[in-house]
This record gives structure tokens, C-alpha cells and sequence, in this order.
């Protein structure tokens, strides 16, 4: 019996030496014995990561809708709106900076599922909270437990494969296309149902990501420490990439989320301003096509500061609606341009592939303080201080991406 149990474990052990496991990480493994199924098993994995990024930055890209159907149905400021929505993405940063590598050693599988269930949770509450108080506190809960570890786990593993640039391209031009969709789907629920009906169908949007969770490895997403990573605010090229993305989308953010706000002040309704930013979102898969097809320079890094800045001081300005349009569409294209290779001069260029769960957290701190600084700086028809804010921020992201992540080149 002995013999035949000591057997059986060699004959395991020699068959998992021919054919290794499947690698989730990298998209190892399987290869030599089961041929097209590693390629499958690994685009499956792909697919469900980027899925579940996308839930992490939902309400980034439905954000105007969001927050106008709040403002209007609630009666709240654009102050309170601004705080609303940095309090959410607050939660998400607090998660990447401080609490990731504490909790990654539940494994990606069980971190996401968590993150689904809670945002999934704080979605659908939300539309039942009609103090501006408890909504804050609601959506600050809904970025910490739900979208903080769905990013992590997503941006984590997808940064960790190679040819970072371009799987992070075909991560933004995927939310381009879900958000598109749920700007388009969402106007109409708003004009329908308002607030409420918006925090629902987001509910049902969130908890589709069940699907993807049996597709995610157990291991955990804190790997292994690269040179760089010692300390998080060590004064290095990987430090100033991070405070560029920061401060690059403080500029996204600010430009963006009062998007849906700008339009009712040009005459569209409901519907009609949701429909307008879903072209505007969708048209960002032109950047991330871009990316991902072409082998492109870093220098589009640099370049897409500038045209980001001019194109957000114009649409904010615009007193036209196919300017408005044009622009947003640019903002879009800039932003998906921008991102992958941001990505790719951290993990690729730099070799801090330590640090890529920071890059939520990043991401985050300027996502969290951009619509803050936007309800401080604006009202309802006057954007001029927000268009400001937005070019000074993306200068000093261009200052923090020319310093940091020489050499720029193509990869």
C-alpha cells in the first residue's frame, strides 16, 4: 500500500515535471502538453483581470453621470459632489499605498472576490442614502474595500506580463468600451429612475464580476521585492513617475468630472449629455488602439500632456457643442495614449515591477484630489479655474515624466 502511494507520488511529480503548471502570473505553463489550451487558459485570465480592473475604475468613467444625478436628485453642492467622489477614490488609494501588501496574503482569488462582493454591496446602498454625510462616508467604504483590492489584484498581474505597455492598452481601451456603454446605458437610467436607478444598475454591473474570480490564481499579489522598492518614498526615477501619474490625473480627473455638468450648461438633457460622453469615452479606444497595435515612442509620454492640457482648457471653455464634443474626445485619446506607456517606463524601463502596486495608489491620489479641487474651483457654468488647475497639473506630470523615466524610448 505504502509502495503503491509512493508511486503514485512519483508518477505526479514526474508528470508535472513534462508538463508544468499553468503560470498566472507570466502565462506559463501548459505548453508542452496541452498546446492551444495555455493560450486559451491565458486569455481567459487576461479578460477576467481586465473585467475586474474595470469595476475598479467604474465610477471614474461614469463619474459625470454619477455625480450629476446625486447633485440634482439630492440637492447637493458641487462642493459636497467634489468631496463625494474624492472620498471614494481616497479609499482606493488608502488600500494601495498602506493596506495591499498587508492583506496580499490572502492570494489574488480571495482579495477579488472580497472587492466584488463589498463594491457590489455599497453600490446598490447607495441609492438608498439620501443624507450627504453617510453618502460620503458610503462611498469612501465602497473605494476601500471594493475597488482598492480590484485594482491591486488587476494592474498587479497585468503589469507583471510581458509587453506591459500594450496589454495595459488593451486594459484602457477595455474601459473605454464598458464605460462608453455605461455612460450611454446609465443617461437613460438617470432620466428614468434617477439616483436610485443609476446605484443599482452600477450594483449589477459589479456583481458580474463573480465570473471572473475562479479564473485568478491563489497566489499572492505582493511579489517579491525588486531593487527599487525598498522605500516608498525614496528619491528616485521611480518615485517621480509615481508623483507624475499622481499629478497627471488630478488633471484627467478634474477635467472630467464635471463633464456631464458642462453639457447641461450647452442645453442637453439627460440622456443626451450621457449619450455625448459615451461617444467621448469610446473615442479613447483610438489611443489605446494606437498603443496597442503600433510600436510606439515614450515620447507620446510628454506629448499627450500637452495635448491633454489643450484640449481639456478648450472643452471647458467651449460654448459649442461639437467643440465640446472634439475635445472630450481628445481628452480621451490622450489620456489611453499616455497610461500603458506610463506603465511600461516603470516596469520595463525602470524595472520596478516591485512597485506596480503603487501604481493605484498613484493613480488614486490624483483621481481622489482632481474632482475636489474641481468643485472648489467651479460652478455650475464656470469652469475657468478648473481649466487652470488642469494645465498646471499636467506641467508639473510632464516635469516628473521627463526627469524620471529617461531613457524614453519605444518598446
Amino acid at each position: 500500500m505504502r509502495r503503491n502511494g509512493a508511486r503514485k507520488k512519483q508518477i505526479r511529480s514526474e508528470a508535472r515535471a513534462r508538463c508544468p503548471v499553468f503560470d498566472a502570473d507570466n502565462g506559463a505553463g501548459y505548453a508542452p502538453c496541452m498546446g492551444k489550451t495555455s493560450n486559451i487558459l491565458a486569455a481567459a485570465l487576461v479578460a477576467g483581470l481586465i473585467y475586474l480592473g474595470i469595476l475598479g475604475r467604474l465610477i471614474e468613467l461614469v463619474l459625470p453621470v454619477f455625480i450629476a444625478s446625486a447633485g440634482r436628485d439630492l440637492g447637493l453642492s458641487n462642493h459636497t459632489l467634489g468631496a463625494m467622489a474624492g472620498a471614494e477614490l481616497i479609499g482606493t488609494v488608502l488600500f494601495s499605498l498602506f493596506l495591499a501588501r498587508r492583506f496580499a496574503g490572502m492570494g489574488a482569488r480571495l482579495l477579488a472576490l472580497i472587492g466584488v462582493v463589498a463594491l457590489f454591496a455599497f453600490n446598490a446602498l447607495s441609492g438608498f442614502i439620501s443624507n450627504a454625510n453617510l453618502l460620503v462616508a458610503v462611498r469612501f467604504l465602497a473605494g476601500l474595500v471594493g475597488e482598492g483590492p480590484l485594482l491591486v489584484v488587476a494592474v498587479t498581474l497585468l503589469g507583471r506580463r510581458e509587453g506591459a505597455s500594450r496589454i495595459y492598452a488593451i486594459f484602457m481601451g477595455s474601459q473605454m468600451v464598458v464605460g462608453g456603454l455605461a455612460l450611454a446605458a446609465l443617461g437613460v437610467v438617470d432620466s428614468l429612475s434617477g439616483f436610485r436607478g443609476v446605484s443599482v444598475s452600477m450594483a449589477i454591473l459589479t456583481i458580474a464580476g463573480l465570473i471572473s474570480i475562479p479564473l485568478l490564481p491563489h497566489e499572492q499579489v505582493a511579489g517579491e521585492k525588486d531593487p527599487l522598492s525598498g522605500r516608498l518614498m525614496r528619491w528616485d526615477g521611480a518615485s517621480l513617475l509615481l508623483i507624475g501619474m499622481a499629478s497627471f490625473h488630478i488633471a484627467v480627473a478634474a477635467a472630467w468630472a464635471f463633464m456631464q455638468q458642462k453639457g447641461a450648461s450647452l442645453g442637453l438633457g439627460e440622456a443626451e449629455g450621457g449619450g455625448l460622453l459615451a461617444i467621448m469615452l469610446s473615442g479613447g479606444l483610438l489611443g489605446s488602439l494606437y498603443v496597442a497595435i503600433l510600436k510606439t515612442s515614450r515620447l507620446w509620454v510628454l506629448v499627450s500632456c500637452v495635448t491633454l492640457a489643450l484640449s481639456a482648457a478648450v472643452a471647458l471653455a467651449a460654448s459649442d457643442t461639437f467643440i465640446f464634443a472634439i475635445c472630450g474626445i481628445l481628452i480621451m485619446v490622450s489620456w489611453n495614449i499616455a497610461v500603458p506607456h506610463q506603465i511600461a517606463q516603470l516596469s520595463e524601463d525602470l524595472g520596478a515591477k516591485g512597485r506596480l502596486a503603487l501604481v493605484p495608489g498613484a493613480q488614486g491620489v490624483g483621481l481622489a484630489a482632481g474632482p475636489v479641487l474641481a468643485g472648489v474651483t467651479s460652478q455650475p457654468g464656470e469652469y475657468l479655474g478648473t481649466a487652470w488647475l488642469v494645465v498646471i497639473s499636467l506641467a508639473v506630470a510632464l516635469m516628473c515624466f521627463w526627469k524620471g523615466g529617461f531613457p524614453i524610448r519605444g518598446k
